[in-house]
């Protein structure tokens, strides 16, 4: 098992967060991660220069650099995992057509071609770095 990489937030002087985002430094001090919960989920979340921060925020920022617009939110791709590559900015608002990640057609296609085959939807998602409820969204179309 591998050690899991640190790097410096770009913004947040002193502050080394874990790839993962299960280990954050502050000043050579490690930070309490505290466990949030709203409608059944868990959200961890830190306390920092007087703010609360999430930690996939604060992972996403510092490994995938910072949110394209302000109003951005971290998405996780496949699961709860924190880990900076499970992460990815996603414009928020339900009704924007941005939020979606786009697929080509001929994507779409192969990825319909390997749903028939049996590949499993994770799997495709995977795959083709989209959320597995845009394959769920595919398969009803394509298949």
């Amino acid at each position: 098992m591998s050690e899991l990489k640190y790097k410096y937030h770009p913004v947040i002087p002193d502050l080394k967060i874990s790839e993962d985002g299960t280990s954050i430094i502050w000043k050579d001090a490690p930070v309490l991660i505290r466990n949030y919960t709203k409608n059944g989920k868990v959200y961890p979340r830190v306390n920092i220069i007087g703010r609360t921060f999430m930690v996939s925020r604060l992972v996403c920022y510092t490994f995938n650099g910072p949110p394209p617009e302000n109003e951005s939110i971290v998405k996780h791709i496949h699961g709860d995992s924190n880990h900076y590559k499970n992460l990815m900015w996603e414009l928020s608002g339900s009704n924007n057509p941005l939020i979606q990640r786009k697929m080509s057609e001929k994507d779409k296609i192969e990825a319909a071609r390997l749903l028939k085959k049996g590949k499993t939807k994770k799997a495709v998602a995977e795959q083709f770095k989209v959320s597995i409820s845009t394959i769920k969204r595919l398969k009803r179309v394509y298949t």
